[in-house]
């Protein structure tokens, strides 16, 4: 669990398998700061901390920073004795204990450029990352839980991971840690930053959701991501 001075005892946010002792200080400084600072963020960690759920924190390789939620199942399609068959859906276990997914930084390559000689701190980065994994994670356990865990009445993916970036957006401008340098990624964290305070409609989301899909400079994987017309309900609810 985290150390104790950092978050409460017994509720449902743990430490990954394969963090040492100096890594877990790392994080946990990290999200610490992060709580201090930035209400929304503090909030964030509160409703994962709280669930039903259970989400980790750790380290991976082969990406800066990931958000891996839990795969869906299938459910439904079986046949009545009168031959009709029941609707059939992907479905996430939202249920008690289930596993929520795990929030990762990719540690072990801060350590290897350090010890090639460039200049990256890892608590900065740490700082910078997981405002946007702690926002996809609670994003999931929101709509995952209003949705029954059907991923059709979700928010699309694309959706998601445009609101995951504007929510980062807002924790980034509230610990007063500058947004990120990448165009399309420091768009999306200004328009979250300017919907907080109630100076974007919910037309001109759609419109910046469209912009940011749609743009030439995206990212592949994000182009193939779905779209949907479903409302950005969580940052609606957290606006000030």
């Amino acid at each position: 669990m985290f150390h104790q001075e950092y978050f409460p005892d017994g509720m449902r946010v743990e430490w990954a398998e394969g963090l040492d002792a100096k890594e877990k200080e790392l994080l946990g400084y990290a999200i610490y700061t992060l709580r201090k600072n930035s209400k929304t963020f503090n909030n964030e960690f509160i409703e994962l901390h709280s669930s039903k759920m259970t989400f980790t924190v750790g380290k991976a390789s082969g990406s800066w920073g990931l958000f891996d939620r839990p795969l869906p199942k299938m459910v439904g399609g079986d046949e009545d004795e009168e031959g009709n068959i029941s609707e059939v859906n992907m479905v996430y276990d939202m249920s008690e204990g289930a596993k929520g997914g795990k929030i990762s930084l990719d540690l072990d390559t801060f350590k290897q450029m350090k010890r090639e000689g460039v200049n990256i701190n890892a608590l900065d980065e740490a700082l910078n990352v997981l405002p946007e994994e702690f926002s996809g994670a609670a994003l999931f356990l929101y709509y995952g839980t209003i949705a029954n865990g059907k991923i059709d009445e979700m928010p699309a993916s694309a959706n998601i991971e445009y609101e995951t970036k504007m929510l980062a957006g807002v924790v980034l401008n509230e610990s007063g840690i500058g947004l990120s340098k990448s165009k399309s990624q420091r768009s999306a964290e200004e328009f979250g930053i300017q919907f907080n305070v109630n100076k974007k409609t919910l037309e001109d989301y759609f419109n910046a959701l469209e912009s940011w899909h749609t743009a030439p400079d995206l990212a592949k994987h994000y182009k193939g991501l779905s779209r949907n017309k479903k409302k950005p309900l969580y940052s609606i609810n957290n606006q000030k």
